[in-house]
């Protein structure tokens, strides 16, 4: 991303390189310069003129000549001694294009759509051959108001230059208030529909996710239920997210003129705002996992909708099987829990998720879904925590994934937070969360898994820092003696990958 400036560097221009600032070949601007029709140079080093950058495009917007303008960033161009006439907006890609028609020339205003950048200003400037400026309101904003980048038609560059202008820059062209649309409100048919005199639409802004699925479980489900229930907050919290965010841009562009001392009335005409949108109420964590394993035991392809949309909206944070890992049944461990695994009755929303070209499974111990691929390895849906029949901790086994086994002898994978993996051998946070993991199920086999880095004694947190082998068994006695700072046998130094 291009950034410029506001200060001149004062780089002294040779009559050729003028010529290519103005898009003219050497010999056309020294004809223009021997008739005393081009701009007036800076000064003379010998018995050569010298022209400053500012001062030509200062002329060129003075001259009324469509190729000069073309070349003229928006910044330089004449005050607007008439209301621009409104030419129209149209949807391209990622952005909503407004046009306008003011007495220096056609100025195309692209809006980006969500977080998309729309097109590259090259780009921008062939889908609209007929425009003399390109301008692109970003989603940030500068010291006095939104982003804006712009772009001279007759010499594009793939880069927007955000920051060569300013919002009020092109209020003065147009000669009357630009527009604002806040990020969350540039939906496409609200800004299809302005006119320069409609006034300021009151609408829902756009959620960062699809909502639809959601709200059209709700409607299929009974009233209250806690499937219903973690549907409606997820399609709220995400509305509430985005009205917020509508509110805050609204905010910050009265905020940046009350800090150039500009009243906002005279560049900026506020094309709608958000309607206002009540906190969402709070489940508890237990309602909340009870909710979407219904939503996963579901078999319909909308169960599937509204799980690859919370996934992609918080990673899953309130699912029982909140991460995923992969095992081969070649191996050890893997081949041990392999064999206890049963076909599906069905195919579950979650199944469908893990890999809808596989063999859906399921494993009766902790009823986790479990899918074997075309390869033959399981993809197996990981608990955020363990259920406690089986007895307590007795061995951690470091492998891939890493295991633990309980007093009734059950192996089962160690259980995972959405966000924090765990690992060892190193000094990071893997081996931080799997220290935790381990100091919390040596009291608890029931406890949640690591949700931080920190929080273990050190002694664990040095264990997981070593570099043990795969395959590595480490005992309830050796967990305990990490725990407590005592002695207990080490790894020869190596890598793990020694072990495989």
């Amino acid at each position: 991303m291009k950034q410029v400036t506001w200060l001149d560097d004062r780089e002294r221009l040779d009559i050729g390189a003028a010529a290519r600032t103005l898009g003219l070949k050497p010999w056309q601007a020294g004809w223009y310069h021997w008739r005393r029709r081009f701009c007036s140079p800076a000064g003379s080093q010998g018995r050569r003129h010298y022209w400053y950058e500012n001062d030509l495009f200062k002329w060129a917007a003075s001259t009324g000549l469509r190729k000069l303008l073309r070349q003229t960033p928006l910044r330089y161009w004449s005050d607007a001694r008439e209301k621009a006439v409104y030419g129209g907006s149209k949807q391209v890609a990622d952005a909503v294009v407004q046009e306008w028609i003011t007495e220096s020339g056609v100025v195309a205003v692209f809006w980006p759509l969500g977080y998309h950048k729309g097109p590259l200003a090259h780009e921008a400037a062939a889908l609209f051959p007929g425009a003399d400026a390109l301008v692109r309101i970003a989603s940030d904003f500068g010291r006095d108001g939104p982003t804006v980048g712009t772009a001279q038609p007759g010499n594009a560059d793939p880069e927007w230059q955000d920051f060569a202008a300013r919002w009020g820059d092109l209020s003065r062209v147009l000669g009357r208030p630009a527009p604002y649309w806040p990020l969350s409100l540039r939906v496409p048919h609200l800004m299809k529909e302005w006119e320069p005199d409609s006034a300021t639409v009151t609408y829902l802004p756009n959620p960062d996710i699809d909502v639809t699925p959601l709200l059209r479980m709700v409607s299929a489900l009974t009233d209250d239920e806690p499937a219903q229930k973690v549907l409606l907050r997820l399609a709220r919290v995400a509305q509430c997210r985005v009205t917020e965010a509508a509110y805050r841009d609204l905010e910050f562009v009265e905020e940046a003129h009350e800090r150039v001392g500009k009243p906002m009335e005279l560049t900026t005409m506020v094309a709608a705002r958000p309607i206002e949108f009540p906190e969402p109420l709070e489940i508890n964590p237990s309602d909340a996992q009870t909710g979407w394993h219904e939503i996963l035991s579901r078999s319909d392809l909308l169960a599937l909708e509204c799980v690859q949309t919370v996934r992609a909206w918080d990673g899953g944070a309130d699912f029982h099987y909140a991460s995923t890992e992969t095992v081969r049944p070649d191996r050890r461990y893997g081949a041990e829990w392999a064999k206890r695994l049963r076909p599906a009755s069905e195919p579950t929303a979650y199944h469908e998720y893990l890999g809808p070209q596989g063999e859906p499974l399921v494993d009766p111990v902790s009823g986790a879904p479990v899918v074997r691929k075309s390869d033959g390895t399981l993809t197996v849906a990981v608990p955020q925590r363990l259920s406690g029949e089986n007895g307590k901790l007795i061995e951690v086994i470091l492998d891939e994934p890493i295991w633990v086994r309980t007093e009734n002898g059950v192996l089962q994978v160690a259980p995972q937070h959405y966000y924090y993996g765990i690992n060892w051998g190193y000094g990071g946070s893997g081996p931080g969360s799997l220290a935790l993991l381990i100091h919390r199920l040596l009291d608890d086999i029931t406890a949640p898994a690591a949700d931080t880095i920190i929080g273990a004694p050190d002694g664990l947190d040095e264990l997981t820092q070593l570099a043990w082998p795969l395959e590595q068994v480490l005992t309830r006695e050796t967990l305990e003696a990490a725990r407590q700072g005592r002695a207990y046998r080490r790894p020869t130094p190596r890598s793990k990958e020694d072990g495989a």
